[in-house]
C-alpha cells in the first residue's frame, strides 16, 4: 500500500474529523484536499501514523496489525480493548483501516482510503472520538480535464451510528451493503452524486438496516483535482475529495451525514470512491 516511498512520507488527504457521542452529536468536520488530516509512514521506524494539523493523533506498528483480517487491499491495525456496557461485546479501542478500493473485484489502481477511531466506552459514556475518514492517493496533476463529462462506476464504504441511550448501534456500510454513484461535468467544473446509505449492526443484534438516501452537488475547484458539495435527503451534510490518476480516471471522496429516516436519528460518515465508466 506504502510501497516505494521514502522514509517519513506524510500523504495530504481529504477528510473528516471529529467525534460522535451517544446522543449523536457530532464535532469537527470536513477538510478539503490538503495537509490538516495526513498519513505518513515511516519506512525505518514501521511505523503508521495519522495526523493532525501536524501533530500524531494515533500511531501503529507492524506488531499492531490484525493479519487475521487483513490482506486483499486491506490493512487493520488494532490496539487496546474496551467492552461495551451491558453486553458481552469486547471491541478494539483504537482501529485504523486502510483501504485499496475495489470496483466490481478490480483494485483502483490511484486512490487510497482510510478510516480511523478512538472507542471511549464506560457505563457513562460512550464516544468514538476522534473518529475520521481520509482519502489520498496519486491525485490528477496537470492532465485535469476541463471539458467533457464523465460517471464514474462507484461504491461506497463507511458506518452508520444510531444513538440509542446506552444500546447504541454501528451499522457497517460496503461489502454489498448500500451503493453509491458519482458524476463529473469537467466543462462547467461541477460533480454530482448519490449515496443510499444501508448496512449491518456490528455492535449487537440489530440486524440489516435501510436509512435512506442523500444526493448532492458540488464544484471543482479552479485548477486542481479537488471538489466538494453539500447532501441532502434522509439526512444533510457534505462531501470532499479529489480525483486521482492521469486524467482523472479515478475519483474518491469522505462524506458525513446527520439525519433522521422512519424516525430513527442517525449519524453517517465513510468514503466514497470510483473508477470511469466506458462511453456507452
Amino acid at each position: 500500500m506504502f510501497q516505494g516511498l521514502p522514509a517519513d512520507t506524510a500523504l495530504n488527504t481529504a477528510s473528516f474529523y471529529g467525534g460522535v457521542n451517544l446522543s449523536g452529536s457530532v464535532s469537527g468536520g470536513r477538510n478539503n484536499l490538503g495537509s490538516t488530516v495526513q498519513v505518513r509512514y515511516s519506512v525505518t521506524g514501521g511505523r503508521v501514523e495519522v495526523l493532525k494539523s501536524g501533530s500524531v493523533v494515533a500511531s501503529f506498528t507492524t506488531a499492531d496489525l490484525d493479519t487475521t483480517n487483513s490482506g486483499n487491499g486491506l490493512a487493520i491495525f488494532q490496539k487496546g480493548q474496551v467492552s461495551i456496557p451491558t453486553t458481552s461485546i469486547t471491541l478494539p479501542k483504537e482501529v485504523l483501516e486502510l483501504h485499496v478500493p475495489q470496483i466490481s473485484g478490480v483494485p483502483l489502481s490511484y486512490t487510497r482510503f482510510g478510516t480511523y477511531a478512538n472507542l471511549n466506552v464506560s457505563l457513562f459514556k460512550q464516544e468514538i472520538n476522534p473518529l475520521a475518514a481520509f482519502v489520498f492517493g496519486q491525485q490528477t496533476a496537470t492532465n485535469m480535464p476541463t471539458t467533457g463529462s464523465a460517471t464514474y462506476n462507484s461504491d461506497v464504504y463507511g458506518a452508520v451510528f444510531v444513538p440509542n441511550g446506552t444500546e447504541p448501534s454501528l451499522f457497517a456500510v460496503g461489502d454489498g451493503n448500500g451503493s453509491a454513484t458519482f458524476s463529473a461535468n469537467f466543462g462547467s467544473g461541477t460533480v454530482s452524486t448519490l449515496i443510499n446509505l444501508a448496512g449491518v449492526d456490528a455492535l449487537g443484534s440489530a440486524g440489516y438496516a435501510s436509512f435512506g438516501s442523500v444526493s448532492g452537488n458540488g464544484t471543482i475547484a479552479s485548477g486542481g483535482p479537488a471538489f466538494s458539495g453539500t447532501l441532502s435527503g434522509s439526512g444533510s451534510g457534505g462531501f470532499t475529495g479529489a480525483f486521482f490518476g492521469p486524467s482523472a480516471v479515478e475519483m474518491g471522496y469522505v462524506f458525513n451525514v446527520q439525519g433522521t429516516y422512519n424516525s430513527t436519528d442517525f449519524v453517517a460518515y465513510g468514503n466514497v470512491f470510483g473508477t470511469k465508466a466506458p462511453p456507452p
